[in-house]
């Protein structure tokens, strides 16, 4: 299957890093946008993702990696805990998966949450930890980043 994304790499002056981003060069259709506006230092446009076009990613990439990525499971765990009622953009989860070659049932209103609920429930949950710790700003919350917690908020029904 081949991929669809174009890699960018910026050097910016006075950060000793480099700064990577990752284009989508043919995404699946049924996302919503939205603009978003930032001033912080100065003001700026944003055109963004939807909410639950966001979750359908996040779902999209939890179900279908062939991996264990623990920030997947705690971005999971974060949006759940932020948006009880969070519904994904289905039209965009199901393409999304359908592009990538997913073999399972088409994701409804009524299933994505026990597909969801199983893949947390069948993780390697010390993988999903020695991922996710290097990255979380606070190290404490690992504490809270349970397999029981992430199961609880994200149970059907």
């Amino acid at each position: 299957m081949k991929k669809h994304y174009e890699r960018v790499c910026f050097r910016v002056s006075g950060f000793s890093g480099r700064l990577y981003i990752k284009v989508d060069t043919k995404p699946p259709q049924g996302s919503v946008l939205e603009t978003s506006i930032v001033n912080k230092y100065f003001p700026i446009a944003f055109l963004t993702y939807d909410l639950p076009s966001l979750f359908a990613g996040k779902l999209h990439a939890l179900l279908n990696r062939k991996y264990t990525k623990g920030r997947d499971y705690f971005d999971i765990g974060w949006y759940f805990s932020k948006w009880k009622d969070i519904v994904p953009n289905l039209a965009l989860l199901n393409n999304a998966l359908s592009q990538t070659g997913w073999k399972g049932d088409v994701l409804s209103q009524d299933n994505w949450r026990s597909f969801l609920y199983n893949t947390v429930q069948d993780a390697d949950w010390k993988k999903v930890k020695g991922d996710v710790g290097n990255f979380l700003e606070n190290p404490s919350d690992i504490e809270i980043f349970t397999k029981e917690n992430v199961l609880k908020l994200s149970e059907p029904g």
